[in-house]
């Protein structure tokens, strides 16, 4: 069975369209295990954005991440359980915190100063990957910053 088809049961489903056929779907996703939710037209964009961020947006980190773990010389064969147990231990944080809460290291702490001790070595991967350390820090604490205080997951009707 494709891994796709295990993993659907209990997917969020959002619905926009025509009532009618929202009204026809609906129980049909909710016979093979989708949580089925409306997001009106308005806002269809935004939720999409939103899926963006969470999906995409992370193959691309740990392409960074990679590439700056092989300029420091961590050993290749080392990098996959590295990247693993890190992703492992964010998304338990996240689930369980938030993620303002899931910050780590000096995002979490605030601590946007400059200090010569963390500022990154210019190498071909930091120029064209890393910005510097403060504002990074701070654009993460702002980023992780809820715009609005997370509601409770709809249930189906």
């Amino acid at each position: 069975m494709p891994a796709a088809v295990q993993q659907f049961p209990g997917t969020p489903c959002a619905l926009e369209g025509d009532a009618a056929a929202v009204a026809t779907l609906r129980p049909l996703f909710s016979a093979i295990g989708a949580q089925c939710f409306d997001v009106a037209s308005a806002d269809k964009l935004r939720y999409h954005a939103a899926a963006v961020f969470a999906t995409n947006f992370l193959p691309v980190l740990q392409t960074v991440a990679e590439d700056l773990w092989l300029s420091s010389g961590v050993p290749p064969g080392l990098i996959v359980g590295l990247r693993a147990s890190l992703l492992r231990n964010a998304v338990d944080n996240i689930t369980r915190l938030g993620p303002q809460a899931a910050l780590t290291g000096p995002a979490a702490r605030g601590d946007t100063r400059p200090s010569p001790a963390r500022r990154m070595p210019c190498t071909p991967t930091t120029r064209r990957w890393a910005p510097p350390t403060r504002p990074l820090a701070l654009a993460l604490r702002i980023a992780a910053t809820p715009a609005s205080p997370p509601q409770p997951a709809p249930t189906a009707p």
